[in-house]
């Protein structure tokens, strides 16, 4: 199948990653292929609405850093039919990896030139100062708190910092929890309240069975426990689920819920994270889901878990 791909949009971050993803080979290669490209500069000076405002012109737009920079992306061109490539040029690439997608410019182009598109699920997250769209993952509590640990080592280490982040959380902190699920109020204590859109974290990992992106739902996972080692029977969990070995259960330690209308509210007040960017807010949070609003690009036929 070949992808009639001729004008293509590049929103490019120059911060993300750490600045060997082989990007600049990506683009002669798009070149190579007589597609036309044109390439805008994310930084905070510029509106990426404005950047966005003329994508009817372009039959994709190419995301070149993090996830952050997908979900921004993804957010403003919802439901206007343009598909996405993520090029994964951050630090993480969650969203890349639950698409399936490989860090070889040479493979990279050859799902965007012959690949399959599939329409994702886009939750969008409104707190008392802002509105996000995410893709993988959005939570309140310890994965806030690991990843505000990590952001200063993130261009040195990579996708270890967020490993020294979480080692720092000993004693996470717990919450009581009220969540409000499509009008169902449920209270409960954790350490994390986490919305998961796609199935995988860090390395490959499965959050949880049974997590469709597309099917107009978010899971809703409440950890419990006292300590980051509490949590270890889930990781052991993510490990044979990721092997196939044995039989996981994913429930220990969680609660686990099915929504498409979200409110999370806890007592304290805590941090909260979209698809590794931390939210200049704290909780409460509400999220809808917006269904199948975005395609993507995609070559794992695995991508609902």
């Amino acid at each position: 199948m070949a992808n009639n791909i001729k004008k293509i949009l590049i929103i490019e971050n120059p911060k993300s990653g750490q600045g060997n993803s082989n990007f600049d080979k990506f683009k002669l290669l798009l070149l190579n292929e007589e597609i036309t490209v044109s390439v805008r500069l994310l930084s905070k000076e510029k509106d990426l609405k404005e950047m966005l405002s003329d994508i009817a012109n372009f039959d994709c737009v190419v995301t070149a850093g993090g996830d952050g920079t997908v979900c921004a992306v993804a957010h403003v061109i919802m439901n206007k039919g343009i598909p996405v490539f993520v090029y994964p040029a951050g630090t993480a690439n969650l969203v890349a990896q639950n698409l399936g997608l490989s860090k070889t410019p040479e493979e990279l182009i050859d799902v965007l030139l012959h690949g399959e598109m599939i329409a994702l699920d886009i939750p969008i997250l409104k707190s008392k100062s802002n509105e996000i769209g995410f893709i993988v993952a959005a939570g309140a509590g310890l994965d806030a708190e690991m990843i505000k640990e990590s952001e200063g080592m993130k261009s040195t280490l990579g996708t270890f910092a967020y490993v020294l982040g979480a080692l720092k959380q000993a004693m996470p902190k717990e919450a009581e929890f009220t969540l409000n699920l499509d009008g169902k109020e449920i209270k409960t204590k954790g350490i994390c309240a986490l919305v998961a859109n796609l199935g995988m974290i860090n390395f490959k990992m499965p959050i949880a069975e049974g997590i469709d992106p597309t099917d107009g739902y978010v899971n809703v996972i409440v950890f419990k426990g006292q300590s980051i080692l509490s949590l270890a029977p889930n990781l052991l969990d993510s490990i044979k689920h990721k092997f196939g070995i044995g039989e996981p259960q994913f429930d220990e330690n969680l609660e686990i819920y099915t929504a498409k209308s979200i409110k999370i509210e806890s007592d304290p007040p805590m941090p909260v994270q979209y698809d590794g960017e931390l939210l200049d807010d704290e909780t409460p949070i509400s999220i809808e889901v917006s269904h199948q609003a975005v395609k993507f690009f995609y070559a794992d036929p695995d991508i609902k878990t």
